[in-house]
């Protein structure tokens, strides 16, 4: 970093702060601040860069296209997808025949619910680059998330076949099996990947506790090393979550109480370390609800959906408020929680019937008449 801090200087020094070589020598460090995570710093680098070269260059340059575009891009990283929107869509008033624009431009699209542009989007970068298998496995997740599932499978089948060594497609085709209760098929395309990364063998664990293997569930976690747990989520906190989660699966509450105590200690530092993550306020509404602190639990669930609603991110958002309807059944609040179900199930998100009919942590409400209704209702077999 230092060193292209210093090319800026030479630049700024001999042509002028506003030179269009100083644009690039700026936007390249923006890339390498990327790079390491230092975004606020690369943001501005990237702003800067994009006024002079708007300035110097006319505002339909091509240059200026890849500023938009790379500032678009770092906009998605950080979550502020309306406004990366925004900056691929000038990019593609200059380049409209861009094709990474294009593909970066449809998942910004896809998080802020425009669900059918995003996947018109991919289709062309598809149609110009069939070799694509990342945009492949994206049209896939785009498909899964409309239970599109016909289109979905097409399209996972077409990520992994073009890229059969890397994971990501796999990952899609698991969720794609799973999603629907389609227990075995899940497990075939696991042992198919025959991955170790840290995601893959926490993608196993999802899986025993679907098919309600919780002694091999638990195996695998004490298996898995805890710096895995850090590579995959963010934490080793993650770890002791598991296990007692596990637990609670099995309704041994007495046994789940030890690693609850201690996935609950490491998460609140988790969310004292990164109070604006709304994963760790989700993880930690877990740990709380395991213990029956209910109100503790309720609380840090709305913080999740607060920091990021569906209307911020169509994605993820939909995962808090699935974690919410849950914490809030954990406490007979069936009204609300049946509710917010009712409501993912009528939009695309992740949560389908066919899950929901055998997912073991919706047991305590799989008798309740609301929650059977709910099935009956978006039940498309």
């Amino acid at each position: 970093i230092p060193l292209y801090e210093r090319a800026v200087g030479v630049w700024e020094r001999a042509l002028g702060p506003d030179h269009p070589n100083v644009a690039t020598s700026l936007n390249n460090l923006a890339v390498v601040l990327t790079t390491t995570g230092e975004y606020d710093r690369a943001m501005g680098y990237y702003e800067r860069s994009l006024a002079i070269r708007e300035e110097a260059l006319g505002p339909n340059d091509p240059k200026v296209a890849s500023s938009l575009s790379s500032l678009g891009n770092l906009l998605k990283t950080n979550g502020d997808y309306a406004r990366a929107r925004q900056m691929h869509e000038r990019a593609l008033e200059i380049r409209p025949g861009d094709r990474d624009v294009q593909e970066f431009a449809s998942y910004s699209l896809r998080r802020l619910g425009r669900w059918q542009e995003s996947t018109n989007l991919l289709e062309k970068v598809i149609a110009a680059d069939p070799r694509n298998s990342t945009a492949f496995r994206n049209l896939g997740d785009s498909y899964l998330w409309m239970r599109n599932f016909s289109d979905a499978e097409r399209a996972y089948d077409r990520s992994i076949a073009i890229a059969p060594d890397t994971v990501e497609g796999y990952i899609g085709k698991w969720r794609f099996f799973l999603f629907q209760g389609r227990l075995p098929e899940a497990r075939t395309v696991l042992d198919e990947m025959r991955s170790r990364s840290a995601l893959s063998r926490v993608n196993w664990i999802r899986q025993e506790w679907a098919e309600r293997k919780f002694k091999e569930a638990l195996n695998r976690i004490a298996q898995m090393p805890e710096f895995d747990y850090e590579n995959a989520l963010g934490t080793a906190a993650w770890k002791f979550a598991d296990e007692c989660w596990t637990y609670v699966l099995m309704g041994d509450m007495e046994t789940a109480s030890a690693p609850c105590e201690r996935a609950r200690a490491g998460l609140e530092e988790q969310v004292e370390r990164y109070p604006e993550s709304p994963r760790a306020h989700y993880a930690l509404s877990r740990s709380y609800a395991a213990l029956s602190r209910n109100e503790e639990a309720i609380a840090e669930a709305e913080r999740a959906v607060a920091m990021m609603p569906v209307s911020r991110d169509s994605m993820r958002g939909s995962v808090f408020v699935e974690n919410l309807a849950w914490v809030g059944s954990w406490f007979s609040e069936y009204d609300q929680a049946f509710d917010r179900l009712d409501y993912l199930l009528s939009i695309p998100s992740h949560v389908n019937v066919g899950l929901l009919r055998i997912d073991p942590q919706w047991d305590h409400v799989r008798d309740h008449p609301q929650f059977q209704a709910l099935l009956e209702k978006y039940d498309t077999h």
